[in-house]
């Protein structure tokens, strides 16, 4: 059997790259403009007629990056083989798997190769320099260093990478974790602290910044409305929070989450719960052990003391180490260690 797969790129796009992007090196590059979408491409089975809806080339496509990927890929192939050797097997399924190895086999002469060691490391060396000259710079600014000590998810949403607040460095291909995912974990903490009142909404306000909509309806503020005018809830925050880069050489592996009864979560019907059908979705991960440089700086947007910027530092520390970072916290993915000392 043999299929007619590629980008939806024009042909001569296509003779360039390849009509699987197989001669694209750099992994962000790969991940922001040439992914095989959820919804395409479709092929008719010849067995049944009925049109096959390719979830699998989406999924596939992201292993690329991953630096075990190939290791996934035969796995898949020899599960592939089985099903199409097999004596008692549906021709339909049959025909499924011969799709599914073709696709495979494409996939794996493609796989996303790195960039040559020596200019990750360069980079690796200038987000290290980099961080050290914000935490020697005159005024207010701080560098906490965070070891992984569990998986970080880079992405869990098929299509959309920035959905997991993890992104690639546009030239190297190497994973940082953006300045407003920081900012919205730390900010979590201070909210909490807002609550307990280890935090006071003056401190709050100055540091993060607030908008009219936080002290509205479903605004996280809106207890605190009566006691900000209306006229003084727009307001910019004192301290900027930079993008967290790696200083350590990190790892993007395979990872698996089973769904074990996908038509309970989307009905939420009890009765559903005796039928268990495990889904496994693969998903790429930086590897833990890689460490980060967490930079931040007060700006002079707001009144931000040494006294104020030391409880947001130790709001950082709370945040990576405690409440974690990525999708997936409350299973172990995105915790980090202080190692700063």
């Amino acid at each position: 059997m043999s299929i007619s797969i590629r980008l939806p790129i024009s042909r001569d796009v296509s003779e360039v790259i390849g009509d699987f992007a197989q001669h694209v090196d750099n992994c962000s590059l790969l991940l922001d403009k040439f992914i095989l979408h959820k919804s395409y491409p479709r092929v008719d089975l010849i067995y049944s007629g009925k049109p096959m809806k390719l979830d699998n080339a989406s999924r596939w496509s992201f292993i690329r990056i991953a630096q075990n990927g190939d290791i996934f890929f035969a796995n898949e192939l020899e599960k592939c083989n089985k099903v199409i050797k097999g004596k008692n097997v549906k021709e339909e399924n049959k025909e499924k798997a011969e799709i599914d190895k073709e696709l495979l086999e494409k996939f794996k002469k493609c796989a996303c190769r790195r960039l040559p060691s020596d200019i990750e490391k360069q980079k690796l060396q200038q987000n290290k320099a980099f961080a050290q000259a914000i935490g020697r710079q005159l005024g207010l600014s701080t560098v906490v260093y965070g070891e992984l000590q569990g998986r970080l998810i880079i992405n869990l949403s098929d299509s959309l990478i920035q959905n997991a607040g993890i992104s690639l460095d546009r030239n190297t291909g190497l994973p940082f974790i953006p300045g407003s995912a920081v900012k919205g974990v730390v900010r979590h903490v201070a909210l909490a602290g807002l609550r307990n009142g280890t935090w006071t909404l003056d401190e709050f306000m100055r540091v993060f910044g607030t908008s009219d909509a936080d002290f509205k309806k479903n605004g996280e503020l809106i207890d605190f409305s009566s006691k900000v005018d209306e006229k003084c809830r727009n307001l910019k925050g004192g301290v900027d929070f930079l993008s967290a880069h790696p200083i350590t050489e990190p790892q993007i592996m395979v990872d698996i989450s089973t769904v074990h009864y996908p038509e309970y979560y989307q009905t939420g019907e009890l009765s559903l719960l005796k039928k268990e059908e495990l889904r496994p979705n693969t998903f790429p991960v930086v590897e833990k052990g890689v460490r980060y440089a967490f930079c931040v700086a007060a700006n002079k947007m707001n009144a931000v003391d040494k006294v104020l910027f030391d409880k947001v530092r130790e709001a950082l520390v709370e945040a990576i180490t405690v409440y974690g970072i990525g999708a997936k916290t409350a299973a172990g993915y995105g915790w980090f260690k202080d190692v700063t000392n």
